[in-house]
């Protein structure tokens, strides 16, 4: 793959979906590098490291998702799930605020 980084992202996520986190995390990685504008570099690395449970890192990259989008209520919203995760409740609570103040909804809460 050349360095395009849209292609990288592509086969990040291609490694994401074989479950193959370290691959995934080394192109996603590769491509960061390339464009720190990536949206999708930064969400799909977050996942692979909550899959590693690797919640810092996660953390790390959902902040850099936000910053790239900070309206979409998503990223909030996992950022918060790693909070939690981590015991911090009061930042977990901050970020499911935002997460709902920018029309996020937990899939249960919409079929109420």
């Amino acid at each position: 793959v050349p360095d395009n980084p849209d292609a990288i992202v592509t086969r990040g996520r291609f490694w994401m979906d074989r479950r193959d986190y370290d691959k995934a995390v080394a192109d996603l990685s590769r491509a960061i590098q390339n464009s720190m504008e990536l949206e999708a570099a930064f969400r799909n690395r977050a996942i692979c490291w909550e899959m590693k449970k690797e919640w810092d890192k996660a953390l790390a990259d959902y902040s850099e998702a936000i910053r790239i989008s900070p309206k979409k209520g998503l990223y909030y919203n996992k950022r918060g799930q790693i909070h939690r995760q981590k015991g911090d409740m009061d930042r977990a609570k901050e970020d499911f605020s935002k997460a709902k103040e920018f029309g996020y909804q937990p899939k249960e809460s919409k079929d109420r």
